[in-house]
């Protein structure tokens, strides 16, 4: 049967990695921009860690269902690119009345 460490895995990233990698980027845009800290964590973290638990469970399942292992790095480097459009929009943008 298939081993339950993957799927652990990708759990415990998304509950205890994202959030710590939202804040560090959010965070760090604040404090360059000069703006109140916490107030960009409070607007902007949550929606950006809601949005990537439902947009990169579905990527990955799209990806292991119908793309071919060999195109599988250069679609996740597309969609990479996606996600990251996504978060610099969400840092620039006056959300929530932060930013």
């Amino acid at each position: 049967g298939a081993s339950l460490r993957p799927i652990a895995a990708k759990v415990i990233s998304r509950i205890f990695v994202a959030p710590v990698f939202l804040c560090a980027s959010f965070g760090s845009i604040a404090v360059l921009r000069g703006e109140p800290v916490g107030a960009a964590l409070r607007a902007k973290v949550l929606p950006a860690w809601q949005m990537g638990s439902m947009f990169w469970p579905t990527v990955s399942a799209l990806t292991y269902k119908f793309i071919p292992v060999g195109a599988r790095p250069a679609t996740g480097a597309v969609v990479g690119s996606v996600w990251s459009c996504y978060l610099s929009w969400l840092a620039f943008s006056r959300r929530a009345g932060a930013g």
